[in-house]
């Protein structure tokens, strides 16, 4: 079995999946059309519900600066290689999205955050699959992924705000650690004083540093 088949398959969505971020913090950026992950899932392994399926494990709020609210949703997602093939170990994700927001005109709320935050989370877990890589990482293709005879065009330009480094680096802790939210938030306080969601990216990028060691650790 190619470990690569579905990376391979699904890395470079289309340009018709594709859209461009026209406001706010991620304006410039690209975003991928949801719709577009489904089809792949459902390409993949058939309906929802019968080839691939979601289950949430988690939901929470949590309070920002300002009045401000955010909402996480954590989801396994989980497919079947074919309809005679047990389902898979979980795919555990995390989304967010806001839910009460400061404005001009005073405090906004997101009736529909919850629903974001589940669309941004299954989107989370199929990029782990590789759906979409090639927004996420332009780096991974060389001179030889080209067809005979095709002319290599310019790199395009992929860059991260510190916004997005550090929900990537949220999603990965939180990946690592099974969704178990509430043990996030009581390793946090413990830590560093503050919940997880507050913590800046030196002390996110500490607690991965903690995890990969202990990893290596159980391999050695």
């Amino acid at each position: 079995m190619n470990n690569m088949r579905i990376y391979d398959k699904y890395r470079t969505p289309p340009q018709t999946a594709l859209k461009k971020i026209e406001g706010g913090r991620l304006k410039g950026f690209t975003d991928i059309s949801p719709m577009w992950r489904i089809k792949c899932l459902t390409e993949l392994f058939g309906p929802c519900g019968l080839g691939w399926d979601y289950s949430i494990v988690d939901k929470s709020v949590l309070d920002g600066a300002n009045g401000e609210k955010a909402v996480f949703v954590t989801v396994s997602l989980s497919y079947k290689e074919t309809p005679e093939s047990e389902w898979s170990a979980p795919v555990t994700a995390m989304g967010g999205a806001m839910f009460i927001t400061k404005e001009k005109s005073g405090l906004y709320t997101n009736d529909e955050c919850f629903k974001s935050a589940l669309t941004d989370a299954i989107g989370s877990a199929c990029k782990q699959l590789g759906i979409g890589a090639d927004v996420y990482w332009d780096k991974d293709r060389t001179k030889y992924d080209l067809e005979p005879g095709a002319i290599a065009k310019p790199e395009a330009k992929f860059e991260f705000s510190t916004d997005e480094m550090m929900r990537a680096v949220q999603e990965e802790i939180v990946t690592r650690l099974k969704g178990d939210m509430q043990l996030i938030n009581r390793a946090s306080q413990k830590r560093f004083g503050k919940s997880f969601d507050k913590l800046n990216m030196e002390e996110l990028s500490m607690i991965l540093e903690r995890l990969d060691n202990e990893s290596n650790s159980g391999q050695a």
